[in-house]
Protein backbone atom coordinates (compact mmCIF):
# COMPACT_ATOMS: atom_id res chain seq x y z
CA UNK A 1 0.00 0.00 0.00
CA UNK A 2 1.40 3.14 -1.14
CA UNK A 3 0.24 6.91 0.25
CA UNK A 4 0.04 9.10 -2.64
CA UNK A 5 0.94 12.69 -2.46
CA UNK A 6 -2.07 15.15 -2.81
CA UNK A 7 -1.89 17.23 -5.63
CA UNK A 8 -0.63 20.81 -3.65
CA UNK A 9 1.96 22.58 -5.23
CA UNK A 10 5.18 23.66 -2.29
CA UNK A 11 5.26 27.58 -1.75
CA UNK A 12 7.31 30.13 -0.29
CA UNK A 13 5.59 30.93 2.95
CA UNK A 14 4.22 34.59 2.64
CA UNK A 15 6.01 37.17 3.57
CA UNK A 16 4.16 40.32 4.92
CA UNK A 17 3.90 43.23 2.26
CA UNK A 18 6.69 46.02 3.40
CA UNK A 19 9.21 42.65 3.84
CA UNK A 20 11.35 41.66 1.11
CA UNK A 21 14.43 39.75 1.15
CA UNK A 22 17.42 42.43 0.67
CA UNK A 23 21.19 42.91 0.38
CA UNK A 24 22.76 45.80 0.68
CA UNK A 25 24.47 48.19 -2.05
CA UNK A 26 27.87 47.98 -2.80
CA UNK A 27 27.89 44.10 -2.13
CA UNK A 28 31.34 43.01 -0.24
CA UNK A 29 31.26 39.59 -1.75
CA UNK A 30 30.81 37.64 1.62
CA UNK A 31 26.97 38.81 2.38
CA UNK A 32 25.31 36.08 4.78
CA UNK A 33 22.63 33.99 2.82
CA UNK A 34 19.12 35.05 3.51
CA UNK A 35 16.37 32.10 4.86
CA UNK A 36 13.81 31.39 2.89
CA UNK A 37 10.65 28.70 4.15
CA UNK A 38 8.52 26.18 1.82
CA UNK A 39 4.92 25.49 2.79
CA UNK A 40 3.22 22.09 1.71
CA UNK A 41 0.05 22.15 2.37
CA UNK A 42 -0.67 18.43 1.73
CA UNK A 43 2.01 17.85 4.23
CA UNK A 44 2.12 14.55 6.25
CA UNK A 45 5.61 14.89 8.27
CA UNK A 46 7.26 16.89 10.22
CA UNK A 47 9.98 16.89 8.05
CA UNK A 48 9.42 16.70 4.44
CA UNK A 49 12.84 16.52 2.22
CA UNK A 50 12.34 19.64 -0.36
CA UNK A 51 15.06 20.09 -2.96
CA UNK A 52 15.54 23.42 -4.28
CA UNK A 53 16.57 24.48 -8.03
CA UNK A 54 16.75 27.63 -10.01
CA UNK A 55 14.36 27.44 -13.31
CA UNK A 56 16.08 25.62 -16.19
CA UNK A 57 16.56 28.31 -18.68
CA UNK A 58 17.45 30.92 -16.41
CA UNK A 59 20.69 32.80 -16.24
CA UNK A 60 20.37 33.57 -12.36
CA UNK A 61 22.87 30.93 -11.75
CA UNK A 62 25.64 32.86 -12.76
CA UNK A 63 24.55 35.56 -10.08
CA UNK A 64 22.36 33.49 -7.55
CA UNK A 65 23.68 31.06 -5.06
CA UNK A 66 20.82 28.78 -3.65
CA UNK A 67 21.75 26.32 -1.00
CA UNK A 68 19.61 23.81 1.23
CA UNK A 69 19.93 24.02 4.51
CA UNK A 70 17.26 21.55 5.77
CA UNK A 71 13.88 20.05 4.47
CA UNK A 72 11.83 23.43 4.87
CA UNK A 73 15.04 25.84 4.38
CA UNK A 74 17.07 27.48 1.92
CA UNK A 75 19.70 30.07 1.61
CA UNK A 76 20.23 32.27 -1.47
CA UNK A 77 22.67 34.89 -1.62
CA UNK A 78 24.45 36.79 -4.25
CA UNK A 79 27.28 35.01 -5.92
CA UNK A 80 28.04 38.23 -8.34
CA UNK A 81 29.14 41.18 -6.54
CA UNK A 82 28.23 43.14 -9.48
CA UNK A 83 24.58 43.21 -9.38
CA UNK A 84 23.00 46.28 -9.50
CA UNK A 85 20.94 48.10 -7.32
CA UNK A 86 17.29 47.03 -8.44
CA UNK A 87 14.56 44.40 -7.34
CA UNK A 88 15.72 41.17 -8.84
CA UNK A 89 12.96 38.42 -9.68
CA UNK A 90 14.70 35.02 -8.98
CA UNK A 91 12.55 31.87 -10.67
CA UNK A 92 12.89 28.79 -8.42
CA UNK A 93 11.34 25.33 -8.72
CA UNK A 94 11.05 23.50 -5.33
CA UNK A 95 10.12 20.11 -5.39
CA UNK A 96 8.51 17.90 -2.51
CA UNK A 97 9.92 14.64 -3.55
CA UNK A 98 6.75 13.34 -2.62
CA UNK A 99 4.67 9.86 -4.44
CA UNK A 100 3.86 11.26 -6.95
CA UNK A 101 6.62 14.29 -7.18
CA UNK A 102 5.23 18.07 -7.32
CA UNK A 103 6.78 20.95 -8.16
CA UNK A 104 6.39 24.70 -7.70
CA UNK A 105 7.89 27.21 -9.39
CA UNK A 106 8.26 30.47 -7.46
CA UNK A 107 9.71 33.74 -8.45
CA UNK A 108 11.35 35.28 -5.61
CA UNK A 109 12.14 38.84 -5.03
CA UNK A 110 15.16 39.85 -4.35
CA UNK A 111 16.22 43.59 -3.46
CA UNK A 112 19.28 45.08 -3.98
CA UNK A 113 19.64 48.27 -2.36
CA UNK A 114 21.20 51.19 -0.97
CA UNK A 115 21.19 50.33 2.97
CA UNK A 116 20.78 53.64 6.03
CA UNK A 117 22.76 53.49 9.00
CA UNK A 118 19.98 51.06 10.55
CA UNK A 119 20.65 48.12 8.52
CA UNK A 120 17.77 48.38 6.66
CA UNK A 121 16.56 49.68 2.66
CA UNK A 122 16.35 53.11 1.78
CA UNK A 123 13.62 53.60 0.08
CA UNK A 124 13.17 56.73 -2.33
CA UNK A 125 10.17 58.42 -2.82
CA UNK A 126 9.03 58.15 -6.32
CA UNK A 127 7.10 62.03 -7.20
CA UNK A 128 4.56 62.36 -9.67
CA UNK A 129 5.71 65.83 -11.37
CA UNK A 130 2.40 66.54 -12.98
CA UNK A 131 0.60 69.96 -12.92
CA UNK A 132 -2.20 71.15 -10.95
CA UNK A 133 -5.59 70.64 -13.26
CA UNK A 134 -8.40 72.99 -12.98
CA UNK A 135 -10.31 70.78 -10.22
CA UNK A 136 -7.18 71.56 -7.69
CA UNK A 137 -6.74 75.14 -8.66
CA UNK A 138 -10.85 75.82 -7.87
CA UNK A 139 -10.33 73.84 -4.93
CA UNK A 140 -7.65 76.05 -3.65
CA UNK A 141 -9.65 79.36 -4.10
CA UNK A 142 -12.77 78.04 -2.80
CA UNK A 143 -10.87 77.61 0.30
CA UNK A 144 -8.96 80.70 0.11
CA UNK A 145 -12.20 82.54 -0.31
CA UNK A 146 -13.86 80.42 2.76
CA UNK A 147 -10.84 81.07 5.11
CA UNK A 148 -11.26 85.31 4.47
CA UNK A 149 -15.35 84.93 4.66
CA UNK A 150 -14.79 83.38 7.92
CA UNK A 151 -12.38 85.82 9.15
CA UNK A 152 -14.22 88.80 8.26
CA UNK A 153 -17.21 87.23 9.67
CA UNK A 154 -15.43 86.86 13.12
CA UNK A 155 -14.34 90.69 12.62
CA UNK A 156 -17.53 91.89 11.97
CA UNK A 157 -19.49 89.68 14.45
CA UNK A 158 -16.85 91.17 17.25
CA UNK A 159 -17.64 94.77 16.23
CA UNK A 160 -21.44 94.59 16.35
CA UNK A 161 -21.20 93.44 20.11
CA UNK A 162 -18.39 95.88 20.58
CA UNK A 163 -21.55 98.60 19.41
CA UNK A 164 -23.84 96.84 21.49
CA UNK A 165 -21.73 97.01 24.90
CA UNK A 166 -20.85 100.58 24.47
CA UNK A 167 -24.69 101.02 23.42
CA UNK A 168 -25.38 99.26 27.16
CA UNK A 169 -22.70 101.12 28.59
CA UNK A 170 -23.89 104.23 28.26
CA UNK A 171 -27.32 103.40 28.72
CA UNK A 172 -25.93 102.23 32.01
CA UNK A 173 -24.07 105.31 32.89
CA UNK A 174 -26.62 107.79 31.74
CA UNK A 175 -28.14 109.64 34.87
CA UNK A 176 -30.93 112.11 33.66
CA UNK A 177 -33.64 110.47 31.05
CA UNK A 178 -33.14 113.14 28.65
CA UNK A 179 -29.77 111.77 28.19
CA UNK A 180 -30.84 108.39 27.15
CA UNK A 181 -33.25 109.42 24.64
CA UNK A 182 -30.30 111.89 22.62
CA UNK A 183 -28.72 108.80 22.65
CA UNK A 184 -30.78 106.57 20.92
Amino acid sequence: MWILDDPNLPHLSALPEDFSLFFCHPLQGNEDGKMIQVVDPDEHSHYQRFTYAFLEGSTVQHDWNLSKIEGKHAYIAPKNRNLESRIYEIPIEINDNGNPPLAGHVILKVNICQCVDDGSCFRDIQWTHQPPTVAMAVGILVAVLLVIGIILGIVFFHLKRKKQKEQETKTATAVDPSEVRNLM
